[in-house]
């Protein structure tokens, strides 16, 4: 995507006070640049009485800006960071702004002068982007007309009437152009209604150019064509996204539709124990929810009537595992590798005991659910956990009611489940670190915020956390979460603002990679660097791989981040989370472990 410019034009009504603000406009709807007219009016006409529609003079002649005035919008352009282009109609126009060239980003040829070729070649010298729109052309006579020129112009396809009526907008001529070889390839839109620039995105177009106004009922000429800027937010939102929207014509599931296909879509459950060997049927299985095993499909394609390698118990959802032929044992070398480094698994309270007993890393981290946690099932885990092991606890990211853990929350009921929830998890915690003789971290999701800075907010999440005897420790986060069945934007621990926050006050977090690159791609940054800046607030990690802002828990190695071998080397407690890595008797916690250790020996070891 190149970019979307902001047509100031003459929407100004004169005023550069009004100019100035629509620049402000431009500037926060996200727009690439913004692009004013410029006539010479004293020697532009040179017989008015021949102009066919009086209006349109009286109109350009009202909304004169000064020389000065262009100077002034350029500066501000500047200091506001967004591009500053102006439209000439002759050479002659240009010469007479030639005192700021140097502050003009972007050049525009209307329409009405767009085989103007003294304009054209005057424009190219200045090596600035010269983009030009096609109002008024026939297409196959324009294209042989302006071919000398087409490596170097920017071409908009354009219709010049205002507005444009539905129906008389030839989109494919984009098409068309993008076959003829121009440098690039856009659209310029006089049309009532925004929504025909995603149109023409669809058909190829990289810019796209519309008027902006404050006041689509206003009494200037271009007002009913152009958009406000709170359209133009909504224009430059799909045009920044249209690739990823477009896609690559193959769909891979994300995590959210992953979850919800678990949590809505069912899986075959033993009716009975089934002993290796034995040929399993339709008549052994019972069709329950969640899946969290093979499904209808996957089994009648692949297994129906094949013999299990791996013993199935009654009520055990049925696994690719169970016709596997591959050993689930950790080897002596990769057990012996995460615990000297501190490399666990995350659990839950049903499969603690199978997951230690199984694996026996040393280090491990309980996700909780809120109904778990308000029922009694806590008390008897603490039990199971051995002296020497490493233990941390991930609070629930809900509470009772569909609402996100709040502790700070406006609404008492929210804020009074939160506060109720993380103290019995604090009760818990004291009674694990009483029996391992070690500190237990407590790892929440605190992503709510209620007053209008960033600093407040923060604010008050540490200063509830430092109230705590417990150490509470604050995840780094995605911008966009999936929760709820769909996709919920969060506010609190994933910009560059809460970094800065963070390394300021000295806080402490746990830093989850995988969140940590999610984030980072959401602002268009790297998380090379916002890993750096962090490094010294890092009390414990959640180590998975991503891919873009939404792709989460990935396998190592098929995201963004990649090689974790240095990373490994942070002496702090290391949890990973593969999605669904205990699905298949652990088989992506295995996987997982496997292939940092031979990252670790390969990268650090040698």
């Amino acid at each position: 995507m190149g970019g979307v410019i902001a047509e100031i034009g003459l929407n100004h009504g004169g005023d550069i006070n009004n100019a100035k603000l629509l620049i402000k406009k431009a500037k926060k709807a996200r727009c690439w640049g913004v692009k004013f007219q410029f006539r010479n009016i004293e020697t532009f006409y040179n017989n008015t009485d021949e102009v066919s529609d009086m209006t349109i003079y009286d109109e350009i002649k009202r909304n004169q800006l000064s020389l000065n005035d262009y100077e002034e919008l350029a500066i501000l352009c500047k200091n506001q960071k967004i591009k500053f282009g102006i439209s000439f109609f002759r050479a002659e126009d240009f010469w007479a702004l030639s005192n700021i060239v140097d502050l003009v980003d972007f050049i525009k040829v209307p329409s009405s002068e767009c085989l103007n070729f003294l304009l054209i070649e005057e424009l190219l010298n200045t090596r600035k982007e010269i983009f030009l729109s096609t109002g008024g052309q026939d297409t196959k006579n324009f294209i042989e007309k302006i071919a000398k020129y087409k490596k170097q112009l920017i071409v908009l396809h354009c219709i010049s009437n205002y507005p444009v009526k539905l129906g008389e907008q030839d989109l494919n001529v984009i098409k068309t152009f993008r076959k003829s070889g121009f440098k690039d390839v856009g659209y310029s839109s006089h049309d009532s209604e925004w929504e025909v620039c995603i149109l023409a995105l669809s058909k190829g177009a990289s810019w796209i150019e519309r008027h902006i106004t404050l006041d689509k009922k206003g009494k200037g000429l271009d007002d009913t064509s152009s958009s406000i800027p709170s359209e133009f937010k909504k224009l430059v939102k799909f045009a920044l996204h249209y690739k990823d929207i477009s896609g690559e014509g193959l769909h891979k599931p994300n995590q959210g539709e992953l979850i919800n296909i678990q949590n809505l879509g069912t899986s075959l459950y033993a009716v009975r124990d089934i002993d290796v060997g034995e040929t399993t049927n339709w008549a052994d299985f019972s069709i329950n929810a969640p899946r969290t095993g093979l499904s209808i499909g996957e089994y009648s394609l692949k297994y129906i009537n094949k013999k299990l390698t791996n013993r199935l118990r009654r009520k055990q959802p049925l696994t690719n595992w169970n016709f596997s032929n591959g050993s689930q044992n950790i080897s002596l070398e990769t057990k012996n590798f995460a615990k000297h480094l501190n490399l666990g698994l995350p659990v839950r309270l049903h499969d603690y005991k199978l997951l230690k007993q199984t694996f026996d890393v040393g280090t491990y981290e309980f996700h909780l659910s809120f109904s778990e946690v308000l029922s009694d099932t806590l008390s008897s885990t603490v039990s199971d956990i051995s002296a020497n092991e490493n233990i941390s606890i991930h609070l629930p990211d809900y509470i009772p009611g569909n609402s996100l853990m709040d502790p700070i929350s406006e609404n008492n009921d929210i804020r009074a489940r939160s506060k109720e929830i993380i103290e019995i998890v604090c009760n818990w915690g004291k009674r694990i670190e009483q029996k391992i003789g070690k500190n237990v971290n407590i790892i929440g999701s605190f992503s709510c915020v209620h007053e209008k800075t960033k600093e407040k907010n923060l604010n008050k999440i540490f200063d509830f956390i430092d109230s705590k005897a417990n150490k509470i420790l604050p995840q780094w986060l995605p911008v966009y979460a999936w929760y709820f069945g769909g996709s919920v934007k969060l506010e609190l621990f994933n910009s560059e603002e809460d970094i800065d926050y963070i390394v300021k006050n000295q806080r402490k977090i746990c830093l989850d990679f995988s969140h940590l690159a999610m984030s980072a791609h959401s602002f268009e940054a790297d998380w090379k660097d916002w890993y750096r800046k962090l490094y010294g607030t890092i009390e414990h990690l959640h180590i998975s791989d991503s891919s873009g802002s939404t792709a989460e828990g990935l396998m190592i190695g098929d995201g963004s981040i990649g090689d974790f071998s240095k990373i490994l080397l942070i002496d702090k407690i290391k949890i990973i989370e593969p999605w669904q890595g205990h699905l298949n008797q652990g088989e992506g916690f295995l996987t997982t472990l496997d292939i940092l250790y031979r990252q670790f020996k390969h990268n650090v070891r040698e």
